[in-house]
């Protein structure tokens, strides 16, 4: 109650006063913000930063499709003191709640100092297989699928390289840098 007293009408009149710049804007707020993350969501904000104790399955139904979850491994454990493949099962478990949709994978807060090295290098490399093919080919065949790509990715879109076997592109609008994949039958 006190979020939605005293900060999100302030919050709201700030993107609002950014929409029109047409720049990306994001909102963090650390701890545990279950319980306001679907107005975190209402706030019109391209980008929820997501503390790492937010449930992330919880905040994709809870936030519109439109809005990107950026997160939420959690900084301390696994990704100071764990091991790569406990960061590799966290981002695995982010990914599946997410099916990948409107996400950023990175830390769910501020990375220490002492962040090993080798877990940076297993987030980095886990969001590059789990996140990508593999998670388009566990959705339900005639699933639509919309991601979004860099001036680059029409090329590479192009020579099929982002068109993962298995489906077909519905759509390409290379203006926005969209495409749409829609999962083969059978």
């Amino acid at each position: 109650d006190m979020y939605r007293a005293f900060a999100y009408p302030y919050e709201k009149l700030v993107v609002e006063a950014l929409v029109p710049t047409g720049k990306p804007y994001s909102v963090h707020i650390c701890g545990d913000t279950s319980a306001i993350v679907g107005d975190m969501g209402r706030l019109g904000a391209q980008i929820l930063e997501l503390d790492w104790k937010v449930d992330m399955g919880a905040a994709r139904q809870a936030v519109p499709d439109s809005t990107v979850l950026m997160g939420n491994i959690n900084p301390s454990d696994p990704m100071c003191i764990g091991t790569p493949d406990q960061v590799r099962s966290c981002v695995q478990d982010v990914i599946h709640k997410t099916r990948g949709g409107g996400l950023i994978l990175s830390s769910g807060c501020a990375l220490g100092a002492n962040t090993k090295p080798e877990n940076m290098t297993a987030l980095v490399e886990s969001a590059k297989l789990y996140g990508t093919r593999e998670q388009l080919e566990d959705l339900e065949p005639g699933a639509v699928l919309g991601k979004k790509i860099s001036p680059y990715g029409v090329q590479a879109l192009v020579r099929r390289e982002l068109v993962p076997a298995g489906w077909n592109v519905s759509t390409v609008n290379t203006e926005e840098l969209f495409i749409f994949l829609v999962k083969e039958r059978g």
